[in-house]
């Protein structure tokens, strides 16, 4: 009996202990909140004016305190717990608003706001009971601020055969298929349809995916044109985890905060952009929820849920379904990810065989042109064309000459850019082109720093549809009468399908592949240059050791010959041998130095290099020296098609100044001279034609002009 009398001694005074730190915690949580408010009171930021007024959904309601757990900001719908108006509450401590209006939840809540700053927790939901009825509760800390979100449970708990229908979707060899997780999100949800969005140039997005109960597809395969009009509108859609609007015809609540500069754009109950939601009531849309989807960090699109009537959606299953998205867009991701790396293969063939050749060849110009198809193939493009000092190389689709040489002048003028795109180029610059442009876009790439080499890429035409939210917005603001006869959809018929991010990559890597070799090229053209410095050198002193070592020979042969010359009419046979002997020993002594200069000559000589090169800008500068040296005007002289020639570029500029500046020299007595330059292609050859009025070359005389 002693023992179990000491028992409940012990029992009594540990319980009693533990209701005494119970109190000692409850009286520093109050102490602590006493001491913000009074900090508050001190500092002379106590008012009850309210300086701005915006709108939030009314779903919900919310609250936003500030590091001194002043209220700062509150909804309409949350003053309806307080029979005081929407002024009272601000700048006082949000003890007296939970007192006042939750006191159930105050001693809970005010601990755990208490922890939010310090414990640098960023969010935190809870489900409580107000007057018998489930609210979600979320924490959201933000800068310095914390938003208290709540909005009431009408779904307590999810059958579990409607979660087993989920399990596939998590199943790690599920195949991503965006229709399927269209169609069982609309399933989840009860939307009557859901569409996968893809981002297309920043402001635009295009639906590759969409479920409708009723199989009417209203965007599937559409671009929305002017979508994300601002950054504010992108980081409204990106910035949560979903957006979700419940009934568009419905009022919206009031909400009120101290000053402008608290943004409620953190809210879940802040409504769409007022564009989209005078859009989405115009096609008939009454209620939808949207996920972002990033890739690598960055909005790649998005998965939307809209209904022609007001969805009343729990916040359990807007999470699910958020976890279900996410999935998906994982699984989609690694997929890219695959991809890429099948890609990266692919290209690392092109790479190896372009390096090859760029270390080969002369110039990056020569390695393009020789590969211009494998080239058009990696870039997944239709066609392909070069430019290089008014020279063209051409392959597959590509415009003509002159419409080339417009869009030479375009890039130069308009684009710093080395990199240059744009998949609508035939519906934005065919006028300034010229008509009828075979492609409808292109990517060009600027290889040299004077903007006088390009590589471009062409892509054919590809029609779509694409409804122009532009004009919808500009008529709803300037006539919004005229709204309901309007027509949004425009067919898109001048437009190519986007350059994407795998050709991006195989360009970034051909623009470092292509400067490395410049920079080893350069390296080699200063050993070069070295080595022409030595044997400069080396042919000054062989220059002085012929002179030298000819001086006797020379002489001997000289002197012989005076010798035979003076005497041969007395001089005995045997004497004149001698003399013939001598003379041929120094013609011999004279050949052999002579040999051995030009086997010096053949060591040094280089491999000729021989390349595509281009033949206007050489040809016009031949003319025009040649011109001005016989004092004849460049007029004289006509140009039509140059085409470049593969050779070796020092030997063709000799074989074209000997050419021109013969035709001029030998056609200058004519009154009215005439020079005429032309090309043309005869199978596999490039032919040059030169034609001058002057004397020309004698008949019989023809088959020596390339003897030496």
């Amino acid at each position: 009996m002693l023992e179990n009398l000491e028992t409940s001694k012990t029992k009594h005074t540990q319980l009693k202990n533990k209701s005494f730190k119970k109190n000692i915690e409850g009286l520093i949580i109050k102490l602590k909140t006493l001491n913000r408010f009074l900090k508050a009171n001190l500092m002379g930021v106590q008012s009850n004016e309210c300086k701005s007024t915006s709108f939030l959904q009314e779903y919900g309601h919310v609250l936003i305190v500030d590091r001194n757990l002043k209220i700062v900001g509150i909804s309409e719908d949350a003053m309806k717990f307080s029979d005081k108006n929407e002024t009272y509450y601000f700048n006082s401590c949000i003890e007296k608003f939970y007192n006042d209006c939750l006191p159930e939840l105050a001693d809970k809540h005010l601990k755990f706001i208490n922890q939010l700053f310090s414990t640098k927790t960023p969010k935190q939901i809870f489900v409580e009971k107000i007057k018998g009825q489930n609210y979600y509760f979320d924490f959201t800390t933000i800068n310095d601020l914390i938003y208290i979100e709540w909005e009431q449970q009408f779904q307590q708990y999810i059958p579990a055969t409607k979660m087993t229908r989920l399990g596939f979707l998590f199943e790690s060899q599920y195949f991503n298929d965006w229709d399927l997780v269209c169609e069982t999100v609309g399933n989840w949800l009860e939307m009557e349809s859901v569409v996968v969005f893809k981002v297309q140039d920043h402001q635009h997005l295009h639906a590759i995916s969409e479920y409708n109960f009723e199989n009417q597809n209203i965007f599937y395969q559409k671009t929305l044109s002017n979508l994300l009009y601002s950054e504010r509108v992108i980081e409204y859609y990106q910035s949560l985890p979903y957006r979700y609007n419940p009934d568009l015809k419905k009022r919206n609540q009031k909400f009120f905060s101290i000053n402008k500069n608290i943004d409620s754009l953190p809210s879940k109950l802040k409504p769409a952009p007022i564009q989209h939601f005078h859009y989405l009531q115009h096609i008939g849309i009454n209620a939808f929820i949207s996920y972002p989807l990033f890739l690598d960090r960055k909005l790649w699109g998005a998965l939307v849920g809209y209904s022609t009537s007001p969805t009343k959606i729990d916040k359990q299953s807007r999470k699910i379904c958020s976890f279900i998205v996410q999935n998906a867009m994982r699984q989609y991701e690694n997929i890219v990810k695959e991809t890429h790396l099948s890609n990266k293969e692919k290209f690392f063939h092109v790479n190896t065989l372009m390096t090859k050749r760029l270390q080969e060849l002369q110039t990056p110009n020569c390695a393009l042109a020789e590969n211009m198809e494998l080239l058009t193939q990696s870039m997944q493009a239709d066609g392909m064309a070069i430019y290089h000092h008014g020279d063209v190389f051409n392959y597959g689709l590509s415009p003509n000459e002159k419409q080339l040489e417009k869009i030479i002048l375009f890039l130069q003028k308009k684009s710093d850019k080395r990199i240059f795109k744009d998949y609508n180029f035939r519906l934005n610059r065919e006028e300034t082109i010229g008509c009828n442009l075979p492609f409808a876009g292109l990517i060009a790439y600027c290889l040299d720093t004077e903007k006088e080499h390009y590589a471009i890429w062409f892509r054919k035409e590809s029609v779509s549809t694409t409804i122009n939210l532009k004009t919808f917005y500009q008529t709803f603001k300037n006539s919004p009468e005229h709204i309901s006869n309007l027509n949004l959809e425009e067919e898109i018929k001048d437009s190519a399908i986007p350059w994407g991010e795998d050709e991006i990559y195989f360009l970034e890597g051909l623009h470092q592949m292509i400067s490395e070799s410049i920079i080893e090229k350069n390296r080699e053209q200063e050993k070069l240059t070295e080595s022409l410095k030595s044997f400069n050198n080396e042919l000054e002193m062989l220059t002085y050791t012929l002179s030298h070592d000819l001086k006797n020979p020379l002489s001997i042969l000289k002197m012989g010959l005076q010798f035979l010359r003076s005497s041969s009419k007395t001089l005995p046979i045997s004497t004149r041998i001698k003399w013939h002997d001598n003379m041929l020993e120094s013609i011999e002594s004279i050949k052999s130095i002579i040999d051995n200069i030009m086997k010096l000559s053949r060591s040094r000589s280089h491999h000729l290099q021989k390349e595509p090169t281009p033949m206007v800008s050489q040809i016009n500068r031949i003319c025009k020296e040649a011109c001005l040296i016989h004092k004849k005007d460049t007029k004289i002289i006509q140009t039509g098609t140059l085409l470049p020639i593969w050779g070796e570029k020092s030997a063709l500029h000799q074989i074209f100044l000997n050419l021109i500046t013969n035709a001029i020299k030998y056609s200058s007595f004519h009154p009215e001279q005439c020079i005429k330059i032309n090309s043309y292609r005869e199978e596999n050859l490039v032919v040059y034609i030169i034609e001058d009025n002057g004397i020309g070359i004698p008949e019989k005389e023809l088959s020596q002009i390339f003897s030496k």
